[in-house]
C-alpha cells in the first residue's frame, strides 16, 4: 500500500515529463532554424554593406574609430541577426509555455517594430 502511494506521484511526474518532450524538441528546432536564417541574412547584409563601401565611408567620417575599429557593416549585420533571431526565441519560449520570457520579449519586439515608422518618417523628411 505504501509503495503505491509513492509510485503514483512518480508516475505522474514521469508522464508529464514525457508529454513535454515534443514541445521542447519543437522549441529547439525553432531556435536552430531561426539561428540558421539569421546567420545567413547577417552574412548577406554584412557583405552587401561592405561591398557597397559603407566600411570605407565609416572610416573616413570617423565612425570606425568610435566603434573601436569594428566594421560598421558587421555591427549592422549583428543588429539584423538579433532582430531576426529574437522572434524565433520568443516563439520557442511560447511553445514550451515559458511565458516569463515570451511575453516581455514579444512586448519589446512590438515596441521596436512600432519605432520603424518614426525612423522612416524622420529619414524621409531630411
Amino acid at each position: 500500500m505504501q509503495i503505491e502511494a509513492l509510485a503514483i506521484p512518480i508516475q505522474r511526474m514521469f508522464e508529464r515529463s514525457l508529454a513535454a518532450v515534443p514541445s521542447v524538441f519543437g522549441a529547439i528546432l525553432t531556435v536552430l532554424i531561426g539561428w540558421l536564417v539569421a546567420r545567413i541574412v547577417r552574412g548577406i547584409v554584412s557583405n552587401f554593406l561592405a561591398t557597397a563601401g559603407l566600411d570605407r565611408t565609416a572610416e573616413i567620417i570617423g565612425v570606425s574609430q568610435a566603434l573601436g575599429g569594428v566594421r560598421i557593416s558587421g555591427v549592422i549585420g549583428m543588429f539584423i541577426f538579433l532582430l531576426i533571431l529574437i522572434p524565433f526565441l520568443a516563439s520557442a519560449a511560447e511553445g514550451i509555455e515559458w511565458r516569463a520570457v515570451s511575453e516581455p520579449v514579444t512586448s519589446l519586439l512590438n515596441r521596436v517594430i512600432g519605432l520603424f515608422p518614426s525612423f522612416l518618417a524622420a529619414g524621409s523628411s531630411s
